[in-house]
C-alpha cells in the first residue's frame, strides 16, 4: 500500500491505474477494504479480517435487499 500511496503523491504509475485518493478510496470500497490496510501489520491482522469480514456482510446485505 505505501506503493499506492507514493504512485499517488508522484503521479509516476507503477502499480496497477491509481492515480489519486477518490480512486483509491473507490477501489477500497469497492473491494471490501477497510482504511485499516494502511496500518495492519501481523499484531493486528485479526482485527483487519474482522473489519473487511464486516464491510462484506454489509455488500451482502445490501445486495440481498436491492434483490
Amino acid at each position: 500500500m505505501l506503493m499506492v500511496l507514493e504512485q499517488i503523491e508522484s503521479g509516476n504509475l507503477r502499480l496497477g491505474e491509481i492515480c489519486d485518493r477518490e480512486d483509491l478510496q473507490r477501489n477500497l470500497a469497492e473491494n471490501a477494504i477497510p482504511e485499516l490496510i494502511f496500518n495492519t501489520t501481523a499484531e493486528n491482522y485479526k482485527e483487519f479480517l474482522a473489519g473487511r469480514r464486516f464491510l462484506m456482510a454489509t455488500m451482502i446485505k445490501e445486495y440481498y435487499d436491492s434483490l
